[in-house]
C-alpha cells in the first residue's frame, strides 16, 4: 500500500481517538522539537516501550493530524491470530486493515531474524519511518519486560537513526478508567541518536560467534535509551 494511502487511513482513523484523548484524558506529547530537522531519508527507527494495546493508536496521535513531514508511521506488528486475546485489538490489529494503518507483520517461529523481519528491512530501505516495541509484547506493570533481539538485528543491519520514545500513564487501564478517571498519558520523544553512537553496544565479533546473544545484547543497549525516560515519567505521574 502506498505511503499516501496509509497516511490517509491513519488520518481518518485517528480522528476519533484524538477526540477521545482530548475529552477523556490529559494527553501530553513531549519532544516533537527533537524531530523537526529529521528526514525520512535519514533511516528512522522509533523504539518504544509497550504498555497497552492502545500504544499503536497513540503513536500516530502523537504527531500533528495534518502535514507532519515524518508521517505515516509504520509499525512492526504480528499476524492477526496473535491478537486473538486482545479485548479491543483483536478487531483492529493484524490483517489487511492493520496493514492499511501501517502495520508490517513479523513472521514468528522461524528462528531467523533475516526471514522474520524481511518486510521491515525492505520498509526501511524504502525510507519508511518504522516503530518497534523491543519487548515484543505488552508489559503493563510499570516496568520494562525482557527485551527481544529483533530491534538489535534491524539496527545492526540498517544502521538507523534511532528515536527513543517513552509512553507512560496508560498501563493496565480499564475502559471505565479511560472514561472516568481522566488519565494523564505522556509520550516523550528523546533526542535521536545514530546506531553507531549508542552506548554499550556489544562487540561486532559476537555477530558471528553467538548471533542470538549478540542481537539481544544489542537490543538491550538500544532499549536503555528508553528506560531512563520511562522511569522518570512514571515518577512524575506517581
Amino acid at each position: 500500500m502506498s505511503p499516501d494511502f496509509v497516511n490517509l487511513v491513519q488520518f481518518v482513523v485517528s480522528i476519533i481517538p484524538r477526540i477521545w484523548l482530548n475529552l477523556f484524558c490529559f494527553f501530553e506529547v513531549r519532544g516533537l522539537e527533537n524531530l523537526k530537522d529529521l528526514k525520512k531519508e535519514d533511516g528512522l527507527l522509533i523504539v518504544a516501550n509497550h504498555n497497552s494495546q492502545t500504544d499503536s493508536i497513540l503513536i500516530p496521535c502523537a504527531f500533528p493530524i495534518i502535514g507532519h513531514h515524518l508521517t505515516p508511521i509504520y509499525q512492526v506488528s504480528l499476524p492477526r491470530k496473535e491478537y486473538s486475546s486482545y479485548s479491543f485489538g483483536r478487531y483492529v490489529y493484524g490483517g489487511r486493515f492493520f496493514e492499511a494503518l501501517g502495520g508490517i507483520p513479523a513472521f514468528k517461529g522461524l528462528r531467523n531474524y533475516e526471514k522474520s523481519l524481511r518486510l521491515h528491512i525492505k520498509a526501511m530501505k524504502d525510507h519508511k519511518v518504522l516503530s518497534i516495541y523491543p519487548e515484543g509484547k505488552r508489559i503493563n506493570k510499570g516496568v520494562l519486560g525482557p527485551i527481544k533481539g529483533g530491534v538489535g538485528y534491524l539496527a545492526s543491519e540498517m544502521k538507523p537513526l534511532i528515536i527513543p520514545l517513552a509512553i507512560a500513564g496508560n498501563e493496565g487501564l480499564s475502559i471505565w478508567q479511560w472514561i472516568f478517571t481522566r488519565p494523564h498519558i505522556v509520550m516523550e520523544f528523546g533526542k535521536p541518536i545514530r546506531y553507531e553512537d549508542v552506548p554499550n553496544l556489544p562487540a561486532e565479533s559476537g555477530k558471528t560467534s553467538d548471533p542470538g546473544k549478540y542481537y539481544k545484547d544489542n537490543a538491550a543497549a538500544i532499549m536503555h535509551l528508553v528506560a531512563p525516560m520511562y522511569s522518570r515519567l512514571l515518577r512524575e505521574l506517581a
